[in-house]
């Protein structure tokens, strides 16, 4: 596979599964496409337009749907989402979200609905995706609302606000902002654990993690990840946590049970946390793999039946979907 970096600046990765197997979700942003990939052969299955500059993309529970965000840029800000059918691998339609701007972070409630962060309106939208419309707007009069992560069960959103450094609570049920929360100098990647008790969030200023408790919505941990870290996902156990470090250009996967950790333990630097973990130790924390930014390198990281896959500069990490 080769593509140019000059068409791969920060992309969005994410696997979806469908009735045809495994593909990996590409958006190239100065591209203007979503490519979708065979990941064991980085084949290239197709590629499909969509909006101008697009920057995320994520996938409906159900498999069959993809949501892409067309961001724009200064001078052309965005003012879509594109909607893809996953099972006739099409552009199925563009939901225009006007009057808000610059659409970044999604994430699928359900099959029908997505969690959309507008950075330039300081907005979540919610958007349903069959009707093409957005059906409500929650502010987070924050600055650079950029990352959304939702606990469906939990009738929660969480929005990360990289130019205020904060998390932004949303009780989706109610239409109300319950808090914001100060996570860290950079505020961007976020992710929900399986069990909806905590949420993770990547500070790329501050070069650190901040775990905070869903029910006090306070920081309980703050973990030093140098490297200028920008995404996290956390696996479906809940066992381990998937780091993608930017300046440093790979991606970190780390025991994920950091509370019992010393300070010690987590401030160790990446070679160091990486010598331990060969060691055998039992420390709470222990770097479990590095993984440099690369296709072929996608199955460098196989846990549990579990898979993740990235690209040269790339903002995302995406694991494989259980089957079923």
């Amino acid at each position: 596979m080769s593509w140019s970096r000059a068409a791969l600046l920060s992309l969005g990765v994410l696997l979806a599964g469908n009735a045809a197997g495994e593909v990996l979700l590409v958006v190239r942003k100065s591209a203007d496409a979503l490519d979708l990939v065979d990941p064991g052969s980085g084949v290239a299955l197709a590629s499909l337009p969509v909006g101008f500059a697009p920057h995320e993309v994520a996938v409906s529970p159900n498999r069959r749907w993809a949501a892409v965000s067309n961001y724009g840029t200064d001078s052309r800000p965005g003012q879509a989402l594109t909607l893809v059918d996953l099972e006739h691998p099409t552009r199925s339609r563009t939901i225009d979200i006007t009057p808000y701007t610059r659409p970044h972070g999604v994430a699928w409630l359900d099959d029908q609905r997505i969690a959309v962060t507008s950075e330039a309106s300081r907005q979540l939208l919610i958007v349903d995706a069959g009707a093409g419309a957005v059906k409500q707007s929650l502010a987070t009069d924050r600055e650079t609302s950029h990352m959304v992560s939702t606990d469906p069960s939990a009738g929660r959103a969480y929005v990360t606000n990289l130019g205020s450094g904060s998390l932004s609570v949303f009780d989706l049920a109610k239409g109300v902002k319950v808090a914001d929360v100060a996570t860290g100098a950079g505020s961007e990647g976020v992710a929900v654990s399986p069990d909806g008790r905590e949420i993770w969030v990547t500070a790329r200023q501050a070069d650190e993690i901040a775990i905070v408790d869903a029910a006090t919505l306070s920081v309980v941990q703050r973990v030093p990840m140098p490297g200028m870290p920008i995404r996290v996902m956390l696996a479906r156990d809940g066992g381990t946590a998937y780091i993608t470090c930017a300046r440093a250009g790979e991606v970190v996967a780390i025991e994920a049970d950091l509370h019992r950790a010393t300070a010690q333990d987590v401030g160790r630097t990446h070679e160091q946390r990486e010598a331990q973990a060969g060691g055998g130790g039992e420390a709470a924390l222990a770097v479990l793999h590095h993984l440099a930014f690369g296709l072929a390198d996608a199955e460098a990281l196989e846990e549990g039946g579990e898979a993740l896959a990235v690209l040269a500069d790339v903002d995302g990490v995406g694991l494989r979907p259980e089957d079923g």
